[in-house]
Protein backbone atom coordinates (compact mmCIF):
# COMPACT_ATOMS: atom_id res chain seq x y z
CA UNK A 1 0.00 0.00 0.00
CA UNK A 2 1.35 3.38 -1.00
CA UNK A 3 0.99 6.34 1.23
CA UNK A 4 2.14 10.13 0.57
CA UNK A 5 3.72 11.30 3.81
CA UNK A 6 3.12 15.18 5.42
CA UNK A 7 7.55 15.24 5.25
CA UNK A 8 7.29 15.03 1.47
CA UNK A 9 7.48 11.13 -0.01
CA UNK A 10 5.93 8.14 -0.21
CA UNK A 11 6.00 5.25 2.00
CA UNK A 12 5.15 1.68 1.18
CA UNK A 13 4.49 -0.47 4.24
CA UNK A 14 5.80 -3.75 4.30
CA UNK A 15 5.45 -6.62 6.74
CA UNK A 16 3.91 -4.95 9.29
CA UNK A 17 5.09 -1.51 8.98
CA UNK A 18 8.15 -2.69 10.95
CA UNK A 19 9.90 -2.63 6.88
CA UNK A 20 8.97 0.21 4.53
CA UNK A 21 10.26 1.43 1.23
CA UNK A 22 10.80 5.76 1.03
CA UNK A 23 10.69 7.42 -1.83
CA UNK A 24 11.36 10.99 -2.87
CA UNK A 25 10.65 12.14 -6.31
CA UNK A 26 11.78 15.86 -7.38
CA UNK A 27 8.97 16.26 -9.54
CA UNK A 28 6.10 15.78 -5.97
CA UNK A 29 5.81 19.15 -3.89
CA UNK A 30 7.76 19.58 -0.96
CA UNK A 31 6.35 21.18 2.34
CA UNK A 32 7.98 23.06 5.26
CA UNK A 33 7.86 19.77 6.47
CA UNK A 34 10.14 18.28 4.21
CA UNK A 35 12.85 20.89 5.80
CA UNK A 36 12.27 20.16 9.39
CA UNK A 37 14.78 18.67 11.54
CA UNK A 38 13.25 15.30 13.28
CA UNK A 39 13.83 12.19 15.40
CA UNK A 40 12.38 8.70 15.03
CA UNK A 41 10.42 6.54 17.52
CA UNK A 42 12.93 3.84 16.20
CA UNK A 43 16.16 3.20 15.19
CA UNK A 44 16.74 1.93 12.23
CA UNK A 45 18.75 0.64 8.82
CA UNK A 46 18.36 1.88 5.56
CA UNK A 47 20.12 0.85 2.37
CA UNK A 48 20.07 3.39 -0.58
CA UNK A 49 18.28 1.18 -3.71
CA UNK A 50 18.14 4.69 -6.06
CA UNK A 51 19.93 8.31 -6.02
CA UNK A 52 22.14 9.08 -3.30
CA UNK A 53 20.62 9.70 0.39
CA UNK A 54 22.54 13.55 1.86
CA UNK A 55 21.92 14.98 5.19
CA UNK A 56 22.94 16.44 8.37
CA UNK A 57 22.67 14.94 12.13
CA UNK A 58 21.96 17.47 14.90
CA UNK A 59 22.37 18.05 18.19
CA UNK A 60 19.26 19.50 20.07
CA UNK A 61 19.75 21.63 23.33
CA UNK A 62 16.68 22.70 25.12
CA UNK A 63 17.49 26.41 26.10
CA UNK A 64 14.20 29.20 26.59
CA UNK A 65 16.81 31.83 24.62
CA UNK A 66 16.97 29.21 21.52
CA UNK A 67 16.37 29.90 17.92
CA UNK A 68 14.27 27.53 16.97
CA UNK A 69 10.86 25.35 18.03
CA UNK A 70 10.60 21.20 19.47
CA UNK A 71 7.81 19.92 19.22
CA UNK A 72 6.28 16.43 19.84
CA UNK A 73 3.46 15.56 17.37
CA UNK A 74 0.92 18.74 18.18
CA UNK A 75 2.75 19.62 21.99
CA UNK A 76 5.17 22.28 22.02
CA UNK A 77 8.13 21.11 24.43
CA UNK A 78 9.83 24.60 24.36
CA UNK A 79 13.00 26.16 22.66
CA UNK A 80 16.01 24.57 21.41
CA UNK A 81 19.34 25.29 20.03
CA UNK A 82 20.64 23.20 17.13
CA UNK A 83 24.31 22.38 16.17
CA UNK A 84 25.12 20.39 13.64
CA UNK A 85 26.57 17.29 14.20
CA UNK A 86 27.93 15.91 10.94
CA UNK A 87 26.62 16.07 7.62
CA UNK A 88 26.55 12.60 5.27
CA UNK A 89 25.81 10.82 2.53
CA UNK A 90 24.94 7.71 1.65
CA UNK A 91 25.33 6.04 -2.08
CA UNK A 92 23.21 3.52 -4.15
CA UNK A 93 23.69 0.10 -2.54
CA UNK A 94 25.41 1.40 0.79
CA UNK A 95 23.42 1.00 4.05
CA UNK A 96 23.34 3.35 6.71
CA UNK A 97 22.02 3.42 10.04
CA UNK A 98 20.14 5.92 12.49
CA UNK A 99 18.59 6.35 15.90
CA UNK A 100 19.02 6.50 19.69
CA UNK A 101 17.88 9.21 22.00
CA UNK A 102 18.68 12.86 20.70
CA UNK A 103 19.76 12.40 17.18
CA UNK A 104 18.02 14.79 15.23
CA UNK A 105 18.53 14.47 11.05
CA UNK A 106 17.01 16.37 8.01
CA UNK A 107 17.27 15.30 4.52
CA UNK A 108 18.15 17.09 1.01
CA UNK A 109 18.01 15.03 -1.17
CA UNK A 110 17.87 18.37 -4.39
CA UNK A 111 16.26 17.48 -7.49
CA UNK A 112 17.48 13.92 -7.99
CA UNK A 113 15.36 10.59 -6.95
CA UNK A 114 15.97 8.43 -3.47
CA UNK A 115 14.61 5.26 -2.86
CA UNK A 116 15.56 3.50 0.35
CA UNK A 117 14.52 0.33 1.76
CA UNK A 118 14.50 1.11 5.74
CA UNK A 119 14.30 -1.63 8.72
CA UNK A 120 13.38 -0.83 12.37
CA UNK A 121 15.58 -2.18 14.76
CA UNK A 122 14.00 -1.78 17.81
CA UNK A 123 11.58 1.02 19.68
CA UNK A 124 12.24 3.53 22.55
CA UNK A 125 9.01 5.10 22.22
CA UNK A 126 9.62 8.68 23.90
CA UNK A 127 10.77 11.12 20.92
CA UNK A 128 9.31 11.28 17.62
CA UNK A 129 10.27 15.17 17.61
CA UNK A 130 10.63 17.93 14.95
CA UNK A 131 12.60 21.01 15.28
CA UNK A 132 11.26 23.76 13.35
CA UNK A 133 12.79 27.28 12.83
CA UNK A 134 11.12 31.02 13.79
CA UNK A 135 7.24 30.67 14.57
CA UNK A 136 6.36 27.37 12.07
CA UNK A 137 3.98 25.26 13.95
CA UNK A 138 3.31 21.56 13.87
CA UNK A 139 -0.13 21.13 14.17
CA UNK A 140 -3.36 19.14 12.26
CA UNK A 141 -3.91 21.46 10.08
CA UNK A 142 -0.25 22.06 9.35
CA UNK A 143 -0.26 18.06 8.31
CA UNK A 144 -3.75 18.43 6.49
CA UNK A 145 -1.97 21.17 4.05
CA UNK A 146 0.89 18.82 3.88
CA UNK A 147 -1.15 16.43 2.77
CA UNK A 148 -3.46 18.17 0.42
CA UNK A 149 0.11 19.09 -1.41
CA UNK A 150 0.80 15.57 -2.44
CA UNK A 151 0.12 13.59 -5.28
CA UNK A 152 -3.19 12.02 -5.92
CA UNK A 153 -3.28 8.31 -5.19
CA UNK A 154 -3.42 7.55 -9.22
CA UNK A 155 -0.07 9.25 -9.72
CA UNK A 156 1.26 7.87 -6.97
CA UNK A 157 0.48 4.35 -8.12
CA UNK A 158 1.84 5.21 -11.81
CA UNK A 159 4.78 6.61 -10.44
CA UNK A 160 6.00 3.55 -8.14
CA UNK A 161 5.25 1.47 -10.94
CA UNK A 162 7.58 3.23 -12.97
CA UNK A 163 10.28 3.33 -10.25
CA UNK A 164 9.81 -0.42 -9.26
CA UNK A 165 10.18 -1.42 -12.39
CA UNK A 166 13.18 0.37 -12.92
CA UNK A 167 14.70 -0.62 -9.89
CA UNK A 168 14.15 -4.04 -9.27
CA UNK A 169 14.97 -4.62 -13.36
CA UNK A 170 17.96 -3.13 -12.76
CA UNK A 171 18.82 -5.51 -9.23
CA UNK A 172 18.09 -8.38 -10.92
Amino acid sequence: MYQWHSAGFVRVLLERSRRRIHYWSPQWPTTRLVKSIHDHEFNFKSTVLLGTVRGNEYRVDIDPTGKHLLWRNDNFLGKCYLTKVREYEVECGETYEFGGPHRYHDHNHGSEEVMTYMRETDHYFYNNCYVLEGEQRLSPETRSEAQALGPSSREIHDEMLRVFSRVFTKAA
